[in-house]
């Protein structure tokens, strides 16, 4: 498949994995090429891969009921509203996305590790919806300014098993580098647990950052925020046009809700 055209290639293996799907008896799935070509991207085109993923995708729905049926915007709008959870307007020099999540937008007395895991899963489905993004892939930074006592208190081992299960193992995305800035003394703990259900490749991507200074010779400050040490004025830096987009999505993701594995 080389030598054809990514428009090609596309549909062909669009169509491999309706095939696939279509054996798979007891999920019921979108079969529209919006939905498929996520996981055909993110698995490179190879029907087989994109396949298991998406089996993946609704399987851990099938193993967090309760997590997955809170998944549209209205019902994880405190946190979308915060801003903890959040995405820069511009891409980078390799035409990726970058995804924020900061700590001290967190209150963890308004809303919990579990909210911010979903709204953090809604986001990256949104992201997951631009064409762009599914080529180019995307950047994940986590700033741990402000990381408490408080947080930590929420952050369980089953929590990071299950956000790493979410993103690593079961979503149609590329991470490309994933930055950890501003570590605090609690961070070597919290990073200890979730280190153990990380796969290598992930490791391999994390870059650590002791301030905003060494953040930026990876990320332009002519796109950043000036809270990440950017040059950018808040209401210039983040990509708000997404979430709105979300909130005028809310019946889509909640008809999202009824496809799955049906339980047995």
């Amino acid at each position: 498949m080389e030598n054809i055209s990514e428009d090609e290639r596309t549909k062909y293996c669009l169509r491999e994995l309706r095939t696939l799907l279509r054996d798979e008896r007891n999920l019921d799935c979108p079969m529209d090429d919006e939905f498929l070509v996520r996981f055909v991207r993110a698995r490179k085109y190879n029907a087989d891969a994109a396949f298991r993923n998406l089996k993946m995708y609704y399987r851990i729905r099938l193993k967090h009921p309760d997590s997955f049926s809170r998944l549209y915007p209205t019902e994880l709008q405190r946190v979308l509203d915060s801003g903890v959870v959040s995405v820069l307007n511009s891409r980078d020099d390799m035409n990726r996305k970058i995804f924020v999540f900061r700590v001290a937008l967190w209150d963890p007395d308004c809303f919990s590790f579990e909210d911010v895991t979903m709204a953090c899963m809604l986001v990256a489905e949104e992201m997951t919806y631009c064409h762009e993004s599914q080529r180019a892939g995307a950047i994940v930074v986590v700033d741990h300014h402000g990381l408490s006592m408080a947080h930590a208190k929420q952050l369980t081992v089953s929590g990071f098993r299950k956000l790493l299960q979410m993103f690593q193992d079961c979503f149609p995305a590329k991470y490309k580098a994933i930055h950890l800035v501003n570590q605090p003394y609690l961070f070597d703990i919290l990073f200890s647990i979730a280190k153990r259900f990380m796969s290598h490749k992930i490791q391999s991507r994390i870059h650590f950052h002791p301030d905003y200074c060494s953040l930026m010779r990876f990320l332009s400050p002519h796109i950043a925020a000036e809270c990440l040490g950017g040059n950018l004025k808040e209401e210039d830096a983040w990509d708000a046009q997404l979430i709105s987009r979300l909130y005028n999505k809310d019946k889509f993701y909640r008809d999202l809700l009824q496809y799955g594995y049906k339980a047995r």
